[in-house]
């Protein structure tokens, strides 16, 4: 009907010169059928032009925006990235097509160019484009199914990969049947002489040479690291037996008359010694040149044993690379004193997270040197300087809160780790009598420079009053007494140095 009535408008226009269409007054006939008309066919056949024309207005609107939604999409492409993407999937395609390049896409990209041209598409009509739409359209089609299948295709391509790899391996193994009948052969031989031959002639001689080369080495080895880690009046022994040609180690109770097994006799802390022992044995005769790794190597050992074991791995890492992972801030500070003038020695702390991530932070201030703390405060300061900068005071003074807390930590720890030397720790059980000396190296002014810092920054630890709060220290303040800190350590070391 719609075609008709299309058909009828364009005859009207031949026919009748000007007028309103349809044209009814003048004849008073149907354009369609010819046939005379009525007031009430009259008036039909003007609500029908009336309702054609709208619902026409409607699909111009409604192909027009469709076209300037495609002239977009058309206009964000480009052409040599799919010419790229296609490349790079290529080989993993069963493609026997003709080459994609840019001349595949060059009707396309005119129509892009003419396009980007147009300067109102008001000035067209836009129903004498519909090549131009459909073009498009299809242009656009084509192309969405084209990225789809190279976005598939690049899904897959780690299961192709391996399919290819497969397929080559099986091409390999048919190209070469006398290489892998030899394989086949050489273990087939190995196997009867195996089955074939007796092993304990062959036992029994590495046995007698193991105790001859290896045994009396290993086991003196042991005893030694027993001593070294304080275990020397525990009661265990190395024990040897030969098996399918290899010697065996093990630790068993040196008092034969007990039917106990070890673990039945020791405990965990003790167990854990003469394993540990066992271990930097092998280590010590052996050829092997990587690095050791211990995790917590002092859980459920006591105090004494812990200096001990300080003190034995870090003789260790003058040999080898030596990593340690410990909770004990104990052991970590030993370690820190104990490698403190070796080159290469290096304590990092890590903050806890989320299982399989882990992040570095500053040690617990029981485990810090104090001119490294002050340093890393300076930092913060720096950092807290920057909110005020930045007209972010909460920023800012939340930072130099936390701050003043860490340097009257830090400067209580001092006392101990620094100004007495660490002769007696609160965490210790050993007194460190040695380091007696170093106390007459501390003079009046020392006392009162720590006596000002504890003062100055032990407000915050103390109840405020709710009518009047005592105000943070300057930023200048807090840099001034960071800087001193960082004077009097370094002259108070020399001093230290001087009595040596």
């Amino acid at each position: 009907m719609g075609l008709m009535w299309e058909a009828a408008r364009k005859y009207a226009e031949k026919a009748y010169e000007g007028g309103t269409f349809p044209v009814s007054s003048r004849f008073n006939r149907c354009l369609l059928c010819q046939q005379p008309l009525s007031d009430e066919a009259q008036s039909r056949l003007i609500s029908f032009e009336e309702f054609v024309s709208c619902e026409l207005e409607s699909k111009v609107d409604e192909s027009t925006q469709k076209l300037l939604f495609d002239s977009k999409e058309l206009k964000q492409l480009r052409f040599d990235d799919l010419v790229t993407l296609f490349e790079q999937v290529k080989p993993f395609l069963n493609y026997t097509g003709p080459t994609v390049n840019l001349d595949v896409f060059e009707p396309y990209s005119n129509i892009q160019h003419s396009i980007e041209n147009l300067e109102c598409w008001k000035k067209f009509d836009v129903t004498e484009l519909t090549s131009v739409e459909q073009a498009i359209r299809q242009a656009g089609n084509t192309i969405f199914l084209n990225i789809k299948s190279l976005k598939e295709t690049r899904e897959n391509m780690n299961a192709v990969q391996i399919k290819l790899r497969n397929l080559e391996a099986k091409k390999w193994v048919v190209e070469h049947p006398e290489y892998i009948q030899s394989i086949i052969s050489e273990l087939s031989i190995n196997s009867t002489i195996r089955t074939a031959t007796n092993t304990k002639v062959f036992s029994d001689l590495q046995h007698s040479l193991s105790d001859i080369l290896l045994t009396k080495r290993y086991i003196q080895t042991f005893n030694d690291y027993l001593h070294e880690l304080g275990a020397e009046n525990l009661s265990v022994a190395i024990k040897t037996r030969g098996s399918k040609g290899r010697t065996k180690f093990r630790v068993v109770l040196n008092d034969t008359s007990q039917s106990a097994k070890i673990n039945q006799i020791l405990s965990d802390g003790q167990q854990a010694i003469v394993a540990l022992a066992a271990f930097l044995a092998e280590l010590e005769i052996s050829d092997w040149n990587y690095p050791a790794i211990f995790d917590d190597p002092v859980t459920s050992l006591d105090q004494e044993f812990e200096l001990k074991v300080a003190y034995v791995l870090t003789e260790l890492s003058r040999k080898r690379q030596v990593i340690i992972f410990t909770h004990r801030l104990s052991l970590a500070y030993e370690l820190q004193m104990k490698a403190k003038d070796m080159t290469g020695f290096e304590i990092t702390g890590m903050r806890q997270e989320p299982v399989g991530y882990c992040s570095t932070e500053s040690l617990p201030y029981q485990a810090q040197r104090m001119d490294k703390a002050v340093r890393k405060y300076l930092q913060e300061l720096k950092t807290a300087k920057k909110r005020m900068s930045e007209n972010k005071p909460e920023e800012h003074d939340a930072i130099v809160e936390g701050l003043v807390k860490k340097i009257r930590t830090l400067v209580e720890n001092s006392v101990e780790t620094t100004l007495l030397n660490g002769v007696v720790r609160r965490f210790n059980r050993e007194v460190q009598t040695k380091r007696l000396r170093y106390i007459a190296v501390i003079s009046d002014d020392d006392i009162t420079l720590f006596k000002k810092w504890m003062t100055t920054y032990s407000f915050q630890d103390h109840s405020q009053p709710s009518e009047a709060p005592v105000n943070l220290p300057s930023d200048e303040v807090i840099n001034d007494d960071l800087s001193e800190m960082l004077d009097w350590y370094d002259d108070f070391t020399k001093r230290q140095k001087s009595v040596d």
